[in-house]
C-alpha cells in the first residue's frame, strides 16, 4: 500500500499554489495540485497542494473553506499542515491570514504555529519582525496601493494582533541563528502564547527555522519554508512530466503591481498589434468588444489581454460599481477572453494576478494541475486534467521580459 502525503498545503489563492508545488518539485517531490473538492484519497502524491481563492473574500467564508480542506488533508493522513499565504503577506487588519490560522490551530490543537512569509529568492525578507521587500519596508513598497490588500503594516506581530485571537511573538534572528528558537518559542508558550514570527534573510535561516517546526502539526508561512521543509525530508516518488512544450500561447493580465505592468510595457514594444486592453468606458459591451479583437488577431503570434492601462482604471472602477461588483466584472471578462482563447487552439496560457488566476482556472474547468517546467522562482509552466499548459503568475514575480521570452518559445 502507498504511504499517504506527507505534507498537505492550503494555498490562499492559485499563483500561491503552483509558486509552493513549483519549489517543492524542484528539491525532488512529487506535488499534486487540485483546485475543486475531489476524492484525495486516489492521488499518489508526497505532497497535496489545495488551491483555494480565499485571499480577499469574507474572513467567515474564508475560515470555512480552509477548515474544509483541512478535514480533508486530515481524512487522507497527512503528517503535516501548511497554511500557504504570500510573502508580502497580503491581509489587512481584518483578515484572513489571522482568522484561518486561528480556525486550523484549534481543529489541529496546535498551541506553538510558526508565521514566516520571507522568500529571499524574490527579495522577501523578515527582520526584527518587519517584513521588507527588496530592502524597502513593505508599507513603503508599491504593495502600499494594492487594490484589494492594501498592506500599510510592515511589523507583523503587530498586523496578526490586530487579525488574530491568539498571542503572537517574534523571534529574532540572533536566536534563531544560535539555536535557541525551540527555547524561546517553547518559554513564551508557557505564559499563553501560540504564534510565533520569525526572523529570515537568507534560505539558511529558513533552513534553521524548517529545522525547529519539521514536527509541528500546523506551519503558516510562503512557499519559501514550505521548501525548507520539504529538503528535510526524502521523497517518497519520483515525478516524470509529460510536458511536450508544442502550441501557441496566449497571457490574461489581471494584475497592476509595478513588476507586471513592466512586463506587459516590454511585450507591447515588441508585439503592438496583439495587445489588448480591456474598455470599462461601457461594460456592457466589454466582452463583445474584447472578442472581436481576438477574432482578427495574427494566429502565429502570442497575444496578451490585460484588464487595465494602470491601477488609475482600478480605482476609477471601483468608484463607479464598488469594489466587489466591479472585480466580479473584470474577473468575468478574463474567463471569458480564456474560454474564447483556448477555442481558437491556445495551448499555453498565463495569466498573471492571484483573483484572476483562480477565476480563469475555475472558468476553465481545470480541478487538477501538475509541474512540468520551472520559468523562474515561484513560476512554472503547469500540465492540467483539461490537455492545457497554464502559467499562473503572482504579479509580482518574473523578469521584464517574461511575457516575451515565454511568448517567444
Amino acid at each position: 500500500m502507498a504511504p499517504p502525503p506527507w505534507l498537505g498545503i492550503i494555498a490562499d489563492d492559485f499563483t500561491g499554489a503552483v509558486d509552493v508545488a513549483t519549489g517543492i518539485t524542484q528539491v525532488g517531490h512529487h506535488v499534486v495540485i487540485v483546485t475543486a473538492q475531489q476524492n484525495l484519497a486516489e492521488i499518489q502524491a508526497d505532497v497535496i497542494v489545495i488551491a483555494l481563492k480565499t485571499r480577499s473574500i469574507d474572513s467567515a467564508q474564508a475560515v470555512n473553506l480552509s477548515l474544509n480542506a483541512a478535514q480533508q488533508l486530515i481524512e487522507v493522513g497527512v503528517d503535516q499542515i501548511y497554511f500557504k499565504y504570500c510573502s508580502t503577506f497580503d491581509s489587512t487588519s481584518q483578515g484572513n491570514i489571522g482568522p484561518v490560522s486561528d480556525a486550523l490551530s484549534d481543529l489541529l490543537d496546535a498551541q506553538v504555529v510558526v508565521f514566516n512569509p520571507a522568500f529571499p529568492a524574490n527579495g522577501r525578507v523578515v527582520r526584527d519582525g518587519n517584513l521588507y521587500v527588496n530592502d524597502v519596508l513593505l508599507e513603503n513598497s508599491s504593495m502600499r496601493d494594492h487594490p484589494l490588500n492594501p498592506m500599510t503594516q510592515s511589523h507583523l506581530p503587530t498586523l496578526l494582533d490586530q487579525q488574530s485571537q491568539n498571542k503572537n511573538a517574534a523571534v529574532s534572528l540572533a536566536d534563531i541563528r544560535n539555536g535557541l528558537m525551540s527555547t524561546v518559542m517553547q518559554s513564551a508558550n508557557t505564559t499563553g502564547t501560540r504564534y510565533f514570527v520569525t526572523d529570515s534573510v537568507t534560505e539558511k535561516d529558513l533552513s534553521l527555522v524548517a529545522n525547529e517546526c519539521a514536527t509541528h502539526r500546523l506551519v503558516t508561512g510562503g512557499s519559501a519554508l514550505a521548501v525548507s521543509l520539504a529538503m528535510h525530508r526524502q521523497p517518497r516518488r519520483s515525478h516524470v512530466s509529460s510536458w511536450s512544450g508544442i502550441g501557441r500561447m496566449a497571457i490574461i493580465v489581471g494584475s497592476t503591481s509595478a513588476v507586471t505592468q513592466r512586463q506587459v510595457n516590454h511585450f507591447r514594444n515588441l508585439n503592438p498589434d496583439n495587445v489588448y486592453c480591456l474598455s470599462w468606458d461601457d461594460p456592457g459591451t466589454t466582452i463583445s468588444d474584447a472578442l472581436a479583437f481576438l477574432s482578427v488577431i495574427d494566429p502565429d503570434k502570442p497575444v496578451l489581454v490585460t484588464s487595465y492601462r494602470s491601477i488609475d482604471d482600478v480605482i476609477e472602477l471601483q468608484a463607479r460599481f464598488g469594489t466587489q461588483v466591479s472585480a466580479h466584472m473584470v474577473e468575468e471578462a478574463n474567463v471569458a477572453m480564456a474560454q474564447e482563447l483556448v477555442r481558437q487552439g491556445i495551448t499555453w496560457l498565463m495569466v498573471a494576478g492571484g483573483e484572476t488566476s483562480g477565476a480563469v482556472v475555475t472558468g476553465l474547468g481545470v480541478t487538477r494541475l501538475e509541474i512540468a517546467q520551472q520559468i523562474s522562482p515561484g513560476l512554472a509552466w503547469s500540465i492540467t486534467d483539461t490537455g492545457i499548459a497554464l502559467a499562473l503568475k503572482s504579479g509580482n514575480f518574473g523578469s521584464d521580459d517574461l511575457f516575451t521570452s515565454e511568448g517567444e518559445k
